[in-house]
């Protein structure tokens, strides 16, 4: 045995051996980030006196977490969210914004190439509970000038609660939009409703068990790509809805409130896909990016 090795291990220095190991690094930033992450998690297993067991079943956790996971659903970035690091990196990329929308996150029902469809048109492919909705977005640079051209993905649940892929359906309440000269797009489909976590994975049961919140207010998914920007990914909330004080996974901010108005039939023009509804959701808001 030579001299440098301590005759017993001190914890200490097992996360000064552990670092040592990124001495010689070839990915500067990715190194900051390894070290960041032993640090950081050997203080978590020190301050919690984590034990065998512990440690056991916290592996059997995240692999479930993982086997879970699939195309279609995506169980880590749930267990992100609730942990509030989602929102950890929408803040930390949020520094440097004065007037632009607050980003949020993707959650777990995303899926890309979603139908490309004309502005005013319903994201809706089958029947699905709800009052009809109108939404009226419309996308600016910081100055307010109308920002032409931006590709626009929406998604979102219907009345129950349920997102396409949970109700075990074809693609339906999404869609892809271009905003015009104005800067505008806009979709119909029916006026989203809080709705519990998705209670069928492994995540639930184990926030349960430490009483964290479960109800998500109501919202609309929105993916926003500006021409030579990066994108915006965030919700839209929905104004008077009682969850919006405890969201579970800490999505709300004030910027993100839509404004809602109640528009009667025949009180103005309308989108034919909701023009015979006695009464129509009319859902504004802006994007700043």
């Amino acid at each position: 045995m030579t001299n440098d090795v301590p005759k017993r291990l001190q914890e200490p220095d097992l996360t000064a051996q552990t670092l040592n190991r990124f001495d010689k690094p070839s990915d500067l930033r990715l190194t900051e980030i390894m070290q960041a992450l032993v640090k950081h998690s050997h203080a978590f297993v020190r301050d919690v006196g984590l034990t065998h067991r512990e440690w056991q079943d916290g592996i059997a956790f995240l692999r479930s977490v993982a086997d879970f996971s699939d195309d279609k659903r995506n169980e880590v970035i749930l267990l992100s969210d609730h942990l509030g690091i989602s929102a950890m990196v929408d803040l930390v990329s949020d520094r440097e914004k004065t007037t632009e929308t607050s980003a949020t996150g993707l959650g777990p029902f995303y899926i890309p190439d979603q139908p490309v469809l004309e502005n005013d048109s319903s994201i809706l492919t089958s029947d699905v509970p709800g009052i009809p909705m109108w939404f009226e977005g419309r996308v600016e640079h910081a100055d307010g000038a109308p920002f032409e051209g931006c590709i626009v993905e929406v998604w979102q649940a219907h009345e129950d609660g349920l997102y396409d892929l949970q109700a075990g359906e074809a693609i339906n309440m999404r869609g892809t939009f271009k905003t015009d000269a104005q800067g505008r797009f806009g979709f119909t489909a029916v006026y989203p409703k809080g709705y519990p976590l998705p209670p069928d994975g492994p995540v639930k049961p184990v926030m349960d068990k430490v009483k964290s919140a479960f109800m998500r207010p109501a919202h609309i998914h929105t993916l926003v790509r500006p021409p030579e920007r990066p994108p915006l990914v965030t919700h839209v909330f929905l104004p008077s809805d009682p969850y919006l004080d405890n969201d579970p996974v800490m999505g709300v901010r004030a910027d993100l409130m839509a404004q809602v108005v109640d528009v009667s039939k025949g009180a103005e023009r309308v989108p034919k896909t909701v023009a015979q509804a006695e009464l129509i959701k009319k859902v504004r808001y802006t994007f700043v990016v």
